[in-house]
């Protein structure tokens, strides 16, 4: 469990029997301010404005780094194919099994018709 505790070094030293056998890590904050204040109070309002303020340059460009850095998508197995993988998956739902049909055979999986009438 981590716990923080702030206060003057004469403070904390004053809790050493208390600290003792612990690791601890120790910031050294600015004299003019508290750890309080060194929180934004309105990062979130910020940060909300800074996203739906974009302009479609902006929402371009980061789509773009977006997709440069995702990693290239896994290629399917050999004799397999994207409804195969998606019905292994188990995200299938029972509608979607009905459409595509009850057959495991690859073959029949790329020629049952997509809309079906049971």
């Amino acid at each position: 469990m981590e716990e923080v505790i702030e206060g003057t070094w004469e403070e904390i030293q004053s809790r050493a029997n208390e600290l003792a056998g612990h690791r601890l890590r120790v910031t050294i904050l600015d004299n003019n301010t508290t750890a309080d204040e060194d929180r934004n109070q309105n990062a979130l309002e910020e940060a909300v404005s800074a996203l739906i303020n974009r302009t479609p340059d902006e929402i371009e460009a980061t789509r773009a780094r977006l997709f440069a850095e995702r990693e290239p998508p896994r290629p399917l197995p050999e004799g397999k194919h994207f409804l195969m993988s998606f019905m292994a998956s188990g995200r299938a739902t029972r509608a979607t099994k009905r459409c595509i049909g009850r057959s495991k055979d690859s073959a029949n999986y790329a020629s049952t018709p997509v809309f079906s009438r049971h």
